[in-house]
């Protein structure tokens, strides 16, 4: 794969969801915390990507359809980050991304940085 559709921070170590009434603690406007519940997609591949996430607890699937299955390509942490490249690079998901455990996510609108 050309472009990586995440990055590791090296920390220790799924579309649905809530949005929490607020913005989580030291985001400011542009940060909203994100509750899943495992196996809940929090985007697919080819969708239209305008946040990207941290995660604050738990682990997320990065899969890609191949054929008729799901093939995971990592499992990310506490810690790790994802979905940035259709962000900044305004493409579609290349991947899939679902909640591997129940997690608690940082969702980060695109609009940040600008």
């Amino acid at each position: 794969m050309a472009n990586p559709v995440f990055k590791t921070t090296g920390g220790p170590g799924g579309s649905g969801g809530t949005i929490s009434s607020g913005p989580a603690p030291g985001a400011g406007r542009k940060g909203y915390a994100l509750e899943l519940k495992a196996g809940e997609y929090i985007f697919r591949e080819g969708d239209l990507g305008t946040e990207m996430y941290i995660i604050n607890e738990g682990k997320v699937e990065i899969l890609n359809q191949v054929g008729d299955e799901e093939q995971v390509l990592a499992v990310l942490e506490k810690g790790d980050f994802f979905g940035e490249m259709s962000v900044l690079e305004d493409l579609p998901r290349a991947a899939s991304a679902r909640a591997g455990t129940d997690v608690r996510l940082l969702q980060i609108n695109g609009s940040t940085f600008d």
